[in-house]
């Protein structure tokens, strides 16, 4: 609620009390007693609310920075996001990545699933968090290597990847977007599109590697 709103609440409450007094000395039907308290309650709640959608609003941003930060205290998540830099970058000078990195390509994974989590169960919306954590997102879904060695062997464990990718694509088109590396994305892939058009059911384990 910003401070004009504020101002504009308060002004209303003090103005039904008034109405409200006023009617008590000048109204001995009472008639115009009932009218005016049910407005104080309407404008009282009226209030209430738009301070717990301010309050809200401000853990859920506070909740977003902490939840950055999370990211880069993992150092296999900062070493992976240097890879995918590095290719999206400098695409004519890719390596693969190697047995240790996959290790750590789990981890940056896991990091994704718990951000995934948070969208799903509308903790976080995408509009809050596209410019935070839109490029961690899609520049790691949308890497080739990515998706042939871990998503694709193992797809039905990535189901929740799939529609938060989904949601997340359909904003972009909203705000009129682009996606990070389109021309490699997600969506193309085969268990993308099985898992979209089936609905496949999450299982409790994955493959290995």
């Amino acid at each position: 609620m910003n401070k004009k709103l504020g101002l504009y609440l308060i002004f209303g409450v003090i103005m039904v009390i008034c109405a409200l007094v006023l009617a008590v000395f000048f109204d001995p039907t009472g008639i115009v007693v009932p009218v005016i308290s049910t407005t104080a309650t309407a404008v009282g709640a009226l209030a209430i609310y738009f301070q717990y959608k301010r309050d809200r609003e401000i853990n859920q941003a506070s909740f977003i920075m902490d939840f950055y930060d999370s990211f880069y205290i993992n150092e296999d998540n900062v070493r992976m996001l240097d890879y995918f830099d590095e290719k999206y970058n400098n695409p004519s000078n890719q390596k693969a990545l190697t047995e240790e990195s996959q290790k750590e390509l789990l981890s940056y994974l896991g990091w994704i699933r718990s951000l995934c989590s948070l969208l799903q169960r509308n903790i976080m919306a995408y509009h809050a968090i596209d410019v935070v954590y839109g490029y961690k997102f899609f520049i790691c879904l949308n890497d080739t290597e990515v998706q042939k060695l871990e998503i694709e062997p193992n797809a039905e464990f990535y189901g929740s990847f799939f529609e938060v990718y989904n949601n997340w694509t359909k904003y972009l088109k909203r705000v009129g977007k682009k996606e990070i590396s389109a021309s490699t994305a997600l969506s193309k892939t085969d268990c993308y599109q099985k898992y979209m058009s089936s609905k496949v059911l999450l299982p409790t384990k994955r493959k290995k590697v």
